[in-house]
Protein backbone atom coordinates (compact mmCIF):
# COMPACT_ATOMS: atom_id res chain seq x y z
CA UNK A 1 0.00 0.00 0.00
CA UNK A 2 2.68 2.36 0.99
CA UNK A 3 4.55 1.84 -2.60
CA UNK A 4 1.55 2.72 -4.37
CA UNK A 5 0.86 5.55 -2.68
CA UNK A 6 5.08 6.46 -3.61
CA UNK A 7 4.54 5.78 -6.36
CA UNK A 8 1.33 7.93 -7.06
CA UNK A 9 3.03 11.02 -5.43
CA UNK A 10 6.04 10.29 -7.83
CA UNK A 11 3.35 10.15 -10.49
CA UNK A 12 1.67 13.52 -9.86
CA UNK A 13 5.08 15.15 -9.07
CA UNK A 14 6.47 14.62 -12.86
CA UNK A 15 3.40 15.51 -13.93
CA UNK A 16 3.27 18.96 -12.26
CA UNK A 17 4.22 22.03 -13.94
CA UNK A 18 5.28 25.24 -13.00
CA UNK A 19 3.21 27.95 -14.00
CA UNK A 20 4.66 31.48 -13.36
CA UNK A 21 2.48 34.40 -11.85
CA UNK A 22 0.96 37.25 -14.53
CA UNK A 23 3.67 39.96 -13.39
CA UNK A 24 2.17 42.93 -12.22
CA UNK A 25 1.62 45.87 -14.33
CA UNK A 26 3.54 48.44 -12.58
CA UNK A 27 6.45 46.63 -12.65
CA UNK A 28 6.03 45.92 -16.38
CA UNK A 29 5.38 49.71 -17.20
CA UNK A 30 8.31 50.79 -15.29
CA UNK A 31 10.19 48.87 -16.76
CA UNK A 32 8.93 50.13 -20.57
CA UNK A 33 9.79 53.84 -19.39
CA UNK A 34 12.98 53.10 -18.35
CA UNK A 35 14.07 51.13 -21.62
CA UNK A 36 12.21 53.26 -24.04
CA UNK A 37 13.94 56.23 -22.42
CA UNK A 38 10.52 58.34 -21.75
CA UNK A 39 11.41 59.03 -18.05
CA UNK A 40 14.23 60.76 -19.14
CA UNK A 41 12.45 63.02 -21.02
CA UNK A 42 9.75 63.48 -18.68
CA UNK A 43 12.22 64.39 -16.57
CA UNK A 44 14.24 66.81 -18.81
CA UNK A 45 10.78 68.71 -19.12
CA UNK A 46 10.10 68.83 -15.15
CA UNK A 47 13.35 70.20 -15.11
CA UNK A 48 13.13 72.70 -17.49
CA UNK A 49 10.29 74.04 -16.19
CA UNK A 50 12.01 74.37 -12.27
CA UNK A 51 14.47 76.14 -14.38
CA UNK A 52 12.30 78.54 -15.66
CA UNK A 53 10.56 79.17 -12.01
CA UNK A 54 13.64 78.85 -10.26
CA UNK A 55 15.46 82.16 -12.18
CA UNK A 56 14.28 85.35 -13.24
CA UNK A 57 13.13 85.92 -16.57
CA UNK A 58 16.25 87.60 -17.83
CA UNK A 59 18.35 84.61 -16.77
CA UNK A 60 16.17 82.13 -18.04
CA UNK A 61 16.26 83.07 -21.24
CA UNK A 62 20.40 83.36 -21.30
CA UNK A 63 20.18 79.81 -19.72
CA UNK A 64 19.56 76.06 -20.00
CA UNK A 65 19.92 73.44 -17.16
CA UNK A 66 21.74 70.24 -18.44
CA UNK A 67 21.47 66.84 -16.36
CA UNK A 68 21.86 66.64 -12.93
CA UNK A 69 24.89 63.96 -11.99
CA UNK A 70 25.55 63.31 -7.99
CA UNK A 71 23.52 66.30 -6.68
CA UNK A 72 25.36 68.83 -9.54
CA UNK A 73 23.42 70.72 -12.11
CA UNK A 74 25.34 71.31 -15.21
CA UNK A 75 24.10 74.69 -16.50
CA UNK A 76 25.06 76.32 -19.62
CA UNK A 77 24.80 80.29 -19.87
CA UNK A 78 25.28 82.26 -22.63
CA UNK A 79 27.98 84.94 -21.85
CA UNK A 80 30.22 85.94 -18.95
CA UNK A 81 27.78 88.21 -17.52
CA UNK A 82 25.04 85.96 -17.33
CA UNK A 83 27.19 83.43 -15.72
CA UNK A 84 28.17 86.27 -13.36
CA UNK A 85 24.40 86.88 -12.60
CA UNK A 86 23.60 82.95 -11.84
CA UNK A 87 26.64 82.74 -9.42
CA UNK A 88 25.56 85.40 -7.03
CA UNK A 89 21.98 83.60 -6.76
CA UNK A 90 23.14 80.81 -6.95
CA UNK A 91 21.97 79.35 -3.27
CA UNK A 92 18.36 80.82 -4.06
CA UNK A 93 18.65 79.28 -7.53
CA UNK A 94 19.46 75.57 -5.76
CA UNK A 95 16.57 75.58 -2.98
CA UNK A 96 14.04 76.93 -5.71
CA UNK A 97 15.12 74.09 -7.48
CA UNK A 98 14.64 71.53 -4.92
CA UNK A 99 11.32 72.27 -3.84
CA UNK A 100 10.17 72.16 -7.19
CA UNK A 101 11.84 68.73 -8.28
CA UNK A 102 11.08 65.34 -6.75
CA UNK A 103 13.53 62.88 -6.60
CA UNK A 104 16.44 64.84 -7.82
CA UNK A 105 18.39 66.68 -5.36
CA UNK A 106 20.21 69.55 -6.62
CA UNK A 107 23.24 70.64 -3.87
CA UNK A 108 25.34 72.64 -6.37
CA UNK A 109 25.37 74.26 -9.62
CA UNK A 110 28.27 73.94 -12.02
CA UNK A 111 28.03 76.60 -14.83
CA UNK A 112 29.79 77.16 -17.89
CA UNK A 113 29.85 79.52 -21.04
CA UNK A 114 28.42 78.24 -23.98
CA UNK A 115 26.60 79.91 -26.88
CA UNK A 116 23.09 78.91 -27.12
CA UNK A 117 20.80 78.40 -30.09
CA UNK A 118 18.26 80.75 -31.03
CA UNK A 119 15.70 77.76 -31.52
CA UNK A 120 15.89 76.95 -27.73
Amino acid sequence: MQSDEDRILADLAKRQRFVPTPRRIDGIVSELLTRRGYARVFSAENLLDAWQDAVPPALAELSRPGKISRGLLQVVVDNSAALQELAFIKQQVVQKLNDRLDGNKVRDLRIRVTPLADDQ
